[in-house]
Formats: structure tokens, C-alpha cells, sequence
């Protein structure tokens, strides 16, 4: 006998034995409940998520500066569906939450450092001169008395 004419034989078997495959009445009904509860479970979670998306996108339009943060305090429980499949209620909620604390603003930008050009110091014409002849008058030094006679010229008009 040659082999080659036995495998198309257990092929056969193989595919009839997966076509005889039968299911009770008890079988469909665990497997309908199974997934009935998972299809139960999907579309809770898509509700979750779809609520929580449109509390920030709210919240956002309304100039809540933090929206993440803000969700983590408010309980979405309350909010319903109407018969399109949008949430009703969220609106409620964000005035709810501020009025009672206020609009939240937005963190102002920390300066880091300060700037390179620092403003010129507010001081009397007659302090910068006194202080430009101390250091004439310390120093000696030719470039400081310069200094100090162009100052008394520049505030003085040359007296």
C-alpha cells in the first residue's frame, strides 16, 4: 500500500471530526452570557472614557488651566446620555466647581536668572558725582579723574 494514498485519508477524519463538533443548548447559553457581559464590559469602559474626554475638552473651552488634575477630584458618576450618545450634565459640573472655588489661572513662566542689561539705578546727579570723586580720590588714577571731570561737564554744564 503507498503511503500517499493513507494521508488524504486522515486529513478527511481530521476535518469530520471537527465538523461534528456539536453544542448543547446549555453551551450557547453560557457562551451568550459570556459575551454579553464582555460586550456590557466594553461598552462601560467607552463610556468612562468618553466622559472623561468630554469633561476635558470642556473644561479646556471654559479656561480650566489644569483639566488632568481638576478630573481626579470630580466624581463623573452623575453624568447621563442622551439618546445621540452624548454626555448631559458635564456643563453642570465644571460651573459647579467654579464658582465655588473661582476660576483657576494659569501658572504664570518662573524667570530663571536675571537679565544680562540690568536697569539703570535711580540716583540723584549729585550721588553719582560725590561718588565718582571718592574713587578719583582713592585710586588717583588718570581714566577715574576723567571719569569724574566728563560727569560733572555732562551733569553740570562745565562749572
Amino acid at each position: 500500500m503507498d503511503t500517499r494514498d493513507a494521508e488524504p485519508h486522515v486529513e478527511a477524519e481530521v476535518v469530520e471530526q471537527e465538523a461534528e463538533k456539536t453544542f448543547t443548548q446549555a453551551d450557547i447559553d453560557a457562551m451568550k452570557t459570556e459575551w454579553d457581559r464582555q460586550l456590557k464590559e466594553t461598552q462601560t469602559a467607552l463610556q468612562q472614557q468618553t466622559v472623561q474626554h468630554a469633561f476635558y475638552r470642556k473644561a479646556t473651552e471654559q479656561g480650566v488651566a489644569d483639566a488632568d488634575k481638576l478630573l481626579q477630584y470630580v466624581n463623573l458618576s452623575g453624568v447621563t446620555f442622551d439618546e445621540s450618545g452624548q454626555p448631559q450634565g458635564i456643563d453642570e459640573i465644571i460651573a459647579a466647581l467654579t464658582s465655588a472655588v473661582g476660576k483657576p489661572k494659569a501658572a504664570e513662566p518662573k524667570t530663571v536668572g536675571g537679565p544680562s542689561n540690568f536697569p539703570e539705578q535711580k540716583r540723584s546727579a549729585q550721588a553719582m558725582l560725590d561718588e565718582a570723586a571718592e574713587l578719583a580720590r582713592r585710586t588717583g588714577r588718570p581714566e577715574h579723574r576723567a571719569a569724574y571731570s566728563t560727569l560733572r561737564q555732562k551733569l553740570f554744564g562745565g562749572k
